[in-house]
């Protein structure tokens, strides 16, 4: 099962630069990267003003290419926050940090498939979902990322609103509209991050989904905080299917998954007898990795650290990245 990955983060103005070369590749390649960085992949870095593209970087490979008038990070923030009026407070949060991607087990079930969609498809389509929560002219910059294991895209916006606010003077009193910064709009809570993400599963599956199960018929999207649970619900279930009627189901469970359960069931049964043991061995082994992992990936968020995009499969001394 595969599913989509969301994170975010919080920029200040302390904070602008070291996005900015991070994404922009600016920083010491030998000392601030992951060893599964490949400093001769691809990369693409652009900058945007009110949406019109004003600076790109990119790197191919017949070298790194530049367009435009340099611009970094903090100075396109600074411009989108005087464009739209927008009063800058003392420890403000004046941007929002995007990165989004897809699960790593879709590297081989998809990006490595020939014929398959190019991965900047899968990108442009991922960050549609934060142009259309923040509107494509609050995006100051977006960095899509080949040079890693996994794929990914750093979207960073200005998260402006529109506010009604009181006035008062000599003349009178009433209301009038401001752009105000307001990053707890978006991601303030625990709520509403669990709602978008709920949102992003759905803009994935809609967008996504069908994209690459026109070359990898056998993905299916679930709810990627979810993932592991439902794919070990998906294993009982085939394992309660093959049993029949000697054992009982005690919880509810998710439709799509029991029906695919019920469909992989019938096709081992289909199996000769040795086959069918196998399987289902198999799907025990699968239990226990599944166990292991949800307690590797506990260990794996309490150890990541800042400069991390995404956790992958842990070293002796914490994890690395996608």
């Amino acid at each position: 099962m595969s599913f989509g990955l969301l994170r975010t983060r919080n920029i200040h103005a302390d904070s602008a630069d070291s996005t900015d070369r991070h994404n922009a590749r600016e920083k010491d390649l030998n000392r601030d990267y992951e060893p599964n960085f490949q400093a001769q992949l691809r990369y693409d870095h652009s900058i945007y003003d009110d949406g019109e593209l004003v600076y790109n970087k990119c790197q191919n490979e017949d070298g790194i290419y530049e367009e435009g008038e340099q611009t970094s990070l903090a100075e396109a923030i600074q411009k989108r926050l005087k464009t739209t009026g927008v009063k800058e407070r003392k420890n403000s949060v004046l941007a929002i940090e995007y990165v989004l991607a897809l699960s790593p087990d879709l590297i081989d079930k998809f990006y490595n498939k020939p014929n398959a969609h190019n991965p900047e498809v899968i990108m442009k389509d991922l960050t549609t979902f934060v142009a259309e929560k923040h509107g494509w002219e609050n995006i100051v910059s977006i960095s899509e990322h080949y040079d890693e294991s996994n794929p990914h895209v750093h979207v960073v916006v200005v998260p402006v609103i529109e506010k009604e606010v009181s006035w008062k003077n000599r003349h009178g009193t009433g209301t009038k509209i401001e752009n105000r910064l307001c990053a707890d709009e978006f991601i303030g809570g625990r709520m509403k991050m669990h709602l978008m993400q709920s949102a992003y599963h759905t803009h994935v599956v809609s967008r996504v989904e069908g994209k690459i199960r026109k070359h990898a018929p056998e993905v299916r999207f679930v709810r990627g905080i979810d993932a592991r649970k439902n794919e070990r619900v998906y294993i009982q279930q085939t394992m309660r299917h093959l049993a029949g009627p000697r054992l009982d189901q005690s919880k509810e469970v998710d439709e799509k998954i029991d029906q695919q359960a019920k469909s992989s069931a019938e096709q081992i049964k289909s199996l000769p007898v040795d086959q069918q043991a196998h399987e289902l061995e198999q799907m025990q082994l699968r239990i226990k990795e599944l166990d292991k992992s949800d307690k590797q990936a506990k260990k794996n968020y309490k150890a990541s650290s800042p400069g991390e995009d995404f956790p992958s499969k842990p070293k002796p001394n914490g994890p690395s990245i996608n």
